[in-house]
């Protein structure tokens, strides 16, 4: 009876303090993605980004057209922004991994590929939708850095934040580095006329 006791009191220990428990199956997935397919449409708004040569917030226009495969297993970005003298293309290809609920994101842009794994952090419904908040190790502006991205769609409106926290100085913080504001369009978004990059 005292080693039943015990056995269940480090059961319990170990459950209570993570010491050598097993993490919960993610199970969620179709949830999560079906909250990313509430995004499927034409959006317009607005890129803001931290301009590491000056410090300055700058803001450039914005339209993406978002959709999931038929099977909705990814949510695809097709975006596209004027910089200063040319246009830039982006094309997203989204999910969140099956076995950890990772969120993955290949991104694709003048003819190359960068691939990133995000943490969830949280997850929580708002009044009239939701936000994610992901966080990780990777770099920005060529630094090692914890990169916090956030998600968060309320009613048409819908937001996507990053924050850096570089990790080869004391700072200890973490630092706006850019984000899209951008509202659900009544018109079609459509990408004719694309002026590619000289």
């Amino acid at each position: 009876m005292r080693r039943f006791v015990a056995s269940l009191f480090v059961a319990w220990a170990a459950t209570a303090f993570g010491v050598a428990a097993e993490e919960a199956p993610y199970t969620n997935r179709s949830e999560d993605m079906a909250r990313l397919g509430e995004l499927a449409g034409g959006w317009r708004g607005a890129l803001a980004y931290r301009d590491y040569g000056t410090g300055e917030r700058e803001e450039i226009g914005m339209a993406a057209l978002i959709a999931a495969t038929p099977d909705d297993e990814f949510i695809v970005t097709q975006a596209r922004y004027t910089d200063p003298g040319f246009d830039v293309f982006i094309l997203t290809v989204a999910t969140f991994d099956a076995a950890s609920g990772d969120y993955l994101e290949s991104y694709h842009r003048d003819g190359s590929i960068e691939r990133f794994v995000y943490p969830r952090k949280s997850m929580r419904v708002l009044e009239d939708g939701w936000e994610y908040v992901f966080e990780g190790d990777g770099r920005d502006d060529d630094r090692p850095a914890s990169i916090r991205r956030t998600f968060s769609l309320n009613g048409d409106r819908f937001v996507q934040r990053k924050d850096v926290d570089f990790l080869d100085d004391d700072a200890g913080s973490f630092e706006f580095r850019n984000e899209t504001v951008l509202l659900r369009s009544q018109g079609e978004v459509s990408f004719d006329g694309f002026r590619a990059k000289n």
